[in-house]
């Protein structure tokens, strides 16, 4: 049987690295906390042409 790879990790993770490529250290930095928080079971990840939204439960998860 074959193992089952969270797509969304690996895609947030190459985007964080793209931003810090283009120096766009604040768009970086909230998709390393989008990440976290995504790890950490807060958020949900919804893609949409492509780009990344964060689906929160609760709105006291979202960092400011």
């Amino acid at each position: 049987m074959g193992q089952i790879y969270d797509f969304t990790v690996h895609k947030l993770h190459a985007l964080m690295e793209q931003l810090a490529t283009e120096n766009r250290y604040d768009d970086a930095d909230l998709v390393r906390r989008t990440l976290d928080a995504y790890l950490l079971g807060q958020c949900g990840i919804e893609w949409r042409e492509g780009a990344p939204y964060a689906i929160y439960a609760n709105e006291n998860d979202v960092e400011g």
